[in-house]
């Protein structure tokens, strides 16, 4: 006999969103560009009335190191958007009609440099691949799916963990539709239909939502908080994955030299985190680097040197990356290492190989 278990990381409107359906280019198993590519002619040439063609591949790996350009898609459909999206999600490869459409342009500017960027070459030109938050319009685009897809899809990863014993589930944030999410949830449970508890949370995926985050999390609480629906949590992606390299390092990648980057800069984050303690907001970051995890646990040091304590929790997500000196900083600080196995080369997240590079 088990107390309820509870999930303490998953995305519930996001994973019904980007949840993928049957008949989509099956490019997920390609083990080079070259195949990448040539699955993608044999796509187009069967459905060669659509407006634009996406898909998800498995392996950013299989496009090698010099990557996938956007004038190697080009020459396979110039005219209409191809969006090819790595499986974790931080990453795109884009034709130019692509780039096009969510207004991308050589003078577009970077959102976060080092973390959220177009790719360009050695002569300052986009090669097509752009990387987090700047994929935020494709999201959108993939994610477009009718009110009752997404209650019946979010039912079904309710119902599916309820039957695994979890009773409670953290929502680590959706980047798109996440007011209809929780008008979702919200419905249900005043209908009696939610099948588990829920800790909602406000997501910062863009650097310009800072400054009105506080009020918006106080709006989102005031209007869908229920009995089984608690809002206690501010999330912030500060910085992205080693896969992408875009996740924070302090030592840079043995493959690139570059260290990575975060959203927001040190200063404007510790900030943050003393708004969030004043309000007595709990704290949730994406922390895959280990340069990212290094700051928050700074700035928390030094919050409870100036005002004697932390009255917040906050809680380090993912974590693939950390200094000795850091791992052993999270029980005197009191913040929440929030892992699991699957983030650390699990089978969608690259083998040992892979995890090393």
């Amino acid at each position: 006999v088990l107390p309820g278990l509870i999930d303490a990381h998953t995305h519930l409107g996001l994973s019904v969103m980007l949840g993928g359906d049957e008949g989509d280019m099956q490019i997920w198993n390609c083990r080079s560009k070259e195949e990448v590519l040539s699955n993608l002619k044999n796509h187009v040439k069967k459905h060669p009335l659509k407006l634009f063609y996406s898909a998800f591949f498995g392996m950013a790996e299989a496009l090698g190191q010099e990557g996938l350009k956007k004038e190697e898609i080009d020459k396979i459909v110039k005219h209409r958007p191809v969006i090819l999206m790595e499986q974790e999600c931080h990453s795109a490869w884009l034709n130019t009609a692509a780039l096009k459409y969510i207004k991308i342009s050589e003078d577009t500017e970077d959102i976060a440099p080092g973390y959220s960027y177009c790719e360009r070459d050695e002569n300052g030109r986009l090669t097509g691949c752009i990387k987090e938050m700047t994929m935020l319009p494709l999201l959108q685009i993939a994610g477009s799916v009718s009110q009752k897809k997404m209650r019946d899809g979010m039912l079904k990863i309710m119902d599916y963990l309820l039957e695994r014993g979890v009773t409670t589930v953290y929502d680590a944030g959706n980047y798109i539709k996440e007011e209809q999410t929780y008008k979702i949830l919200s419905d249900l449970d005043k209908q009696g239909k939610l099948p588990v508890r829920i800790e909602a949370t406000h997501i910062i995926d863009l650097p310009d939502k800072l400054d009105g985050a506080i009020g918006e999390f106080k709006r989102l609480k005031s209007k869908y908080e229920t009995k089984n629906i608690k809002f206690k949590t501010m999330k912030m992606m500060l910085d992205g994955t080693l896969r992408a390299h875009t996740a924070k390092m302090i030592t840079p990648y043995c493959d690139t030299g570059t260290t990575g980057g975060t959203l927001i800069d040190f200063k404007r984050l510790y900030e943050f985190i003393k708004q969030l303690n004043k309000e007595k907001i709990d704290f949730h970051l994406h922390t895959v680097g280990e340069g990212a995890s290094k700051i928050v646990m700074d700035w928390a040091e030094r919050i409870i040197r100036e005002d004697g304590k932390l009255d917040i929790n906050i809680t380090l997500a993912h974590l693939e990356s950390l200094t000795d000196e850091d791992l052993a900083r999270f029980k005197p600080l009191g913040i929440t290492a929030n892992f699991t196995p699957h983030w650390f080369g699990g089978i969608d997240y690259g083998d040992i190989e892979i995890m090393e590079r």
